[in-house]
């Protein structure tokens, strides 16, 4: 059973005189608020009064009242609102009329919906009937929570109202009476042309839709990145009546919002379409406006990035305040992007830098304190408190802690690097061999080229005229002290100075991370794949990286995985817009065998929609149900030629030709409505517009009677 509803006619009250169903003393009860019942009752006498001769109205099965006026019943408890009402089971009389107050878009699609169920004689869903209010289908008595298995459910009359419909029907058959056959009064396609070049969503910004909503100072509060395609299921406005940010079960994007790069919504669901405008992948409609928790208060994106940079830091966070991170982000230091990651790091030392969980939490406050000193590890100088405290002597143990204080103490001298080793050197004592070693500045014109053996706390070192050449490129050895103390990293731009100790890091195999890590923050900073995620941290951490890297992405721009937590329940039809972040999870769901249908239907709800290849032969459907589609109907008829051409209904048989020229109708009946056109073309493909035409009526009616009076 189909039912097509047809607009034939509108009639717009200018004043209060030419809405007296709204307006008249006992129905409209102040500035904003009328009388429901009453309002109907005069409605249906108004309707009765302008449909006798000469009626300015075209012919019409069900009359429907918009107002925006509240509606408000009275019971035995008091006074409380409605949406919309309507008489039961009155189309094709005049009491076929309903009012219902006018939200704009799908609240109110949804009220007309309801009551033109009720004009055809459908009860509410779970009054005195098998079929639950819960479920929510279009003649449930109030809106509810919905679930995934009944979020399309409001689109949709549920088997207890279509069996209603089936009654009233044959009732309506049985009296002779059944308007719904008659052929409808046609509008001038001009009339309409206008609004239906493109979806809704396509005209009116999201903003925009929350206006015709709330009012003119009202905005669409959501966005926050990975929220932009729940814009299909929830359009969440700033309402300014409240002060506050509000949505309802009802309110959903119009179709054609876009939700992503090249997707739309259609009927609650984000879907791929080449006809939806190019988006950023993400962050489409910006941060998230309205205030959200955070520890025990709320606060917003402006005042997070403002007080509290760190917590972009936070994936979650970051998400939902995308642009206002993506404007203090800088890339410039990886793994620092947001600065420090609390609001104690200006009071820390240097030192503390040293100490990995402390670089880490403040990295910006450690970039600041860096030094650029010609010594190794010694990136923020010394390293302990005391270093003042200490002699030159001992900074030939303390060198390491006092890397930056030793620093003016250091000689030229090679094996000498800090002067003497002891205290007490004159130049009395330089012709005693056994001192030489530890008087090596005062002494250093009495030390031979012979090599000197050093006591045990010091390592065996050689004058410079007595070197070993390590190899034919570093003939000489280290060219630098420090080099014993040099680690992995650093060798990426101390190889040649530390020709003899950089060799010991080297690995030929690892092309390009010869010598590892290139940071020495990497092994604290890389947790997980998703730090890897950042091309500049996989480079930098090349060896951290490595133990990520997935040897079976199928995605080379994905080479350490799925780039987001929420990829492990990503459903199949999520991958047409996410094949890219969830590279991993998506690719159980691939099928090359079917081109544009790889991850299967497009949208959750085609197994519970598709009955059979009626519901098929809807382009849309075909695209958005493929794989559904396809196990239905031949692989032949889902080639990219088109929808194959068949009757979608038992009605079509014995079709008037003259009905093909409606456009609905020739494309349900397309199989009888293509043997009807016969190969002819032009304005009088389908003969005849109507039955009844004669050759006497050609002088009047020629146009519609084409065949009759050619």
């Amino acid at each position: 059973m189909s039912f097509y509803v047809k607009l034939v006619g509108y009639y717009i009250a200018q004043t209060p005189s030419d809405s007296l169903f709204t307006e008249k003393p006992g129905i409209k009860l102040s500035s904003s608020a009328t009388q429901a019942y009453y309002a109907l009752d005069e409605f249906e006498n108004w309707i009765a009064d302008n449909v006798k001769p000469p009626s300015p109205f075209p012919r019409f099965d069900s009359a429907a009242l918009f107002t925006d006026y509240t509606m408000l019943a009275y019971n035995s408890y008091g006074t409380y609102q409605i949406t919309g009402l309507a008489n039961i089971g009155a189309t094709c009389t005049l009491r076929g009329v309903s009012i219902n107050k006018d939200f704009g878009q799908y609240a109110t699609i949804e009220t007309a919906s309801h009551e033109i169920g009720h004009n055809l004689g459908a009860w509410h869903d779970g009054s005195n009937n098998t079929c639950g209010a819960s479920d929510q289908f279009i003649m449930s008595p109030a809106p509810g929570s919905l679930t995934n298995q009944t979020f399309n459910n409001p689109f949709t009359f549920s088997q207890c109202s279509i069996n209603y419909f089936r009654n009233y029907i044959a009732k309506l058959d049985q009296g002779n009476n059944n308007c719904l056959l008659n052929e409808a009064f046609d509008v001038e396609p001009t009339d309409q042309a206008g609004f239906l070049q493109q979806y809704p969503g396509q005209k009116y910004s999201v903003d925009k839709q929350c206006q015709l909503l709330y009012g003119q100072n009202a905005f669409y509060c959501a966005g926050g990145g990975e929220r932009d395609a729940s814009i299909c299921r929830e359009l969440k406005c700033y309402d300014p009546s409240q002060g506050k940010c509000v949505s309802r079960v009802e309110q959903r994007a119009l179709d054609g919002t876009t939700c992503s790069n090249k997707f739309w919504c259609i009927r609650g669901v984000c879907v791929a379409d080449n006809r939806a405008s190019a988006a950023p992948a993400s962050c489409i409609y910006g941060d998230y406006k309205d205030v959200f928790n955070y520890q025990s208060g709320s606060i917003s994106c402006s005042y997070m990035t403002s007080n509290l940079p760190w917590m972009c830091y936070d994936n979650y966070y970051s998400a939902l305040c995308c642009t206002s991170c993506a404007k203090i982000r800088n890339n410039k230091f990886p793994g620092c992007e947001y600065g420090d990651r609390d609001n104690t790091c200006a009071s820390i030392s240097s030192r503390q830098c040293y100490d990995s969980n402390k670089q880490s939490q403040c990295c910006a406050t450690c970039l600041k304190r860096e030094l650029n000193l010609p010594v190794p590890n010694c990136r923020y100088g010394d390293k302990v408190s005391w270093c003042p405290t200490i002699s030159a002597s001992s900074c030939y143990s303390s060198n390491d802690s006092c890397c930056q204080y030793c620093l003016q103490y250091q000689t030229n001298i090679p094996g000498c690097d800090y002067g003497d080793k002891m205290s007490g050197c004159t130049l009395d004592v330089c012709q005693y061999p056994s001192y030489l070693p530890y008087c090596c500045k005062t002494c250093q014109a009495y030390i031979s080229t012979s090599t000197a053996k050093l006591p045990s706390t010091t390592t065996t070192t050689t004058t410079t005229t007595t070197l070993k050449p390590v190899s034919a490129s570093c003939p000489n050895g280290d060219s630098a002290s420090w080099c014993s103390t040099i680690t992995a990293d650093a060798c990426y731009g101390s190889s040649s100075t530390c020709c003899a100790t950089c060799p010991k890091f080297y690995n030929p195999s690892n092309i390009g991370c010869e010598y590892g890590d290139q940071a020495s923050w990497c092994s604290t900073y890389v947790k997980s794949n998703v730090e890897c995620q950042k091309s500049e941290v996989a480079s930098l951490c090349c060896a951290s990286c490595k133990q990520f890297k997935s040897p079976n992405s199928e995605t080379p721009s994905c080479p350490y995985g799925d780039q987001a937590n929420y990829c492990s329940s990503v459903n199949s039809w999520d991958c047409y817009s996410s094949k890219s972040i969830c590279c991993i999870s998506c690719a159980k769901y691939f099928n090359s065998t079917f081109k544009g249908c790889e991850y299967g239907n497009q949208v959750p709800w085609c197994e519970s929609y598709v009955q059979g290849i009626t519901e098929c032969q809807r382009p849309e459907v075909a695209a958005y149900c493929c794989k559904t589609c396809a196990s239905i109907k031949p692989q032949s008829l889902l080639s990219t030629t088109g929808p194959v051409c068949l009757d979608g209904a038992d009605w079509c048989n014995g079709l008037f030709a003259g009905y093909c020229y409606d456009a609905s109708v020739e494309k349900t009946c397309c199989a009888t409505c293509k043997k009807y056109l016969n190969g002819r073309t032009g304005n009088c493909r389908y003969g005849d517009f109507y039955s009844w035409c004669k050759p006497e009526y050609c002088a009047m009616n020629s146009v519609e009677c084409c065949s009759t009076c050619q």
